[in-house]
């Protein structure tokens, strides 16, 4: 609640970059609720809210989701086969509810205006 509510800027800041930092960490102890709230705040009118939430938001990403889902195509070097990274772009996994909405929330960002 605070990072969407509190008046304070500087608070829902803090509260950005503290949730960012522990789901960096340990993504298992941040629901995917909260890190939707983080969503949330890349249309802030504060421009650091915005860069912080995006920054986090991307790095969360990287190590959490889009690491894992191509362990195997890094692992299969310059001759990995197609249906390795087939299953790598279109495979269910347990990170699709979590994470994947994230790409696409960044993307949108970039049509906001400021």
């Amino acid at each position: 609640r605070i990072i969407e509510s509190d008046p304070d800027a500087s608070v829902r800041i803090s509260a950005i970059r503290q949730v960012c930092d522990i789901a960096y960490q340990d993504s298992s102890l941040i629901s995917t609720n909260l890190l939707k709230a983080i969503g949330n705040r890349v249309s802030s009118k504060s421009k650091i809210e915005r860069k912080d939430a995006l920054t986090g938001l991307a790095q969360i990403y990287h190590k959490h989701y889009i690491l894992p889902k191509l362990k195997q195509v890094q692992s299969g070097g310059d001759d990995c086969p197609i249906e390795i990274i087939m299953e790598a772009l279109h495979g269910e996994s347990l990170l699709e509810d979590k994470y994947s909405w994230i790409a696409t929330r960044v993307f949108q960002c970039g049509s906001f205006v400021n």
